[in-house]
C-alpha cells in the first residue's frame, strides 16, 4: 500500500458532498506505522467482516486518538493489537509475504529457464498416426 507512512494532509480522498459536488478530504493525522487494515478502515471506511478484528480496530482507534499521551501499558497494547490485526488478516507482514513470493517466483523463473535450455527439452507437436504423411501423396 503506497499510503503507509504519509504525514498529515498528504492523502487526498475524492468524494461527493451532499450536493453531489466532488470534494477533497485530507487525513488529519500522520499514518506512519499504521497497518493496511487500519488505513482501509479509518481512511476508506472499509471494515473487516469478523467481529474480533472489528473490536481490535476499534480499540486501536481509541488508543491512537490519545497518542502521544499513552501509558507504557497502552503503548504496548497498541503495538500488540496492530501485530494481531496484521497477522490475522494477511497471514503475516504484507512486506514479508511479498518478499517470499518474489523469491519463489525468481527461483521458478530460473528453473524454467534452465530447463528450457537443456538438450532434449524441445517439445514437438505430437503426430497423429492415422493422418497420412504429405510425403508420398
Amino acid at each position: 500500500m503506497t499510503l503507509a507512512g504519509l504525514d498529515a494532509g498528504q492523502i487526498h480522498l475524492l468524494c461527493r458532498d451532499l450536493t453531489g459536488q466532488i470534494a477533497v478530504m485530507k487525513n488529519k493525522t500522520d499514518i506512519l506505522g499504521w497497518s493496511a487494515d487500519e488505513i482501509y478502515s479509518t481512511i476508506f471506511g472499509v471494515e473487516p467482516t469478523d467481529l474480533e478484528t472489528s473490536d481490535r480496530l476499534r480499540r486501536v482507534r481509541q488508543l491512537r486518538s490519545r497518542e502521544p499521551n499513552l501509558s507504557l501499558e497502552e503503548t504496548a497494547e497498541l503495538k500488540r493489537l496492530r501485530a494481531e490485526i496484521q497477522q490475522g488478516l494477511s497471514g503475516g507482514s504484507v512486506t514479508e509475504t511479498a518478499d517470499v513470493l518474489a523469491d519463489e517466483l525468481k527461483k521458478a523463473a530460473k528453473a524454467a529457464s534452465r530447463n528450457s535450455l537443456q538438450p532434449g527439452n524441445v517439445r514437438r507437436k505430437p503426430t497423429n498416426s492415422k493422418q497420412s504423411s504429405p510425403v508420398g501423396r
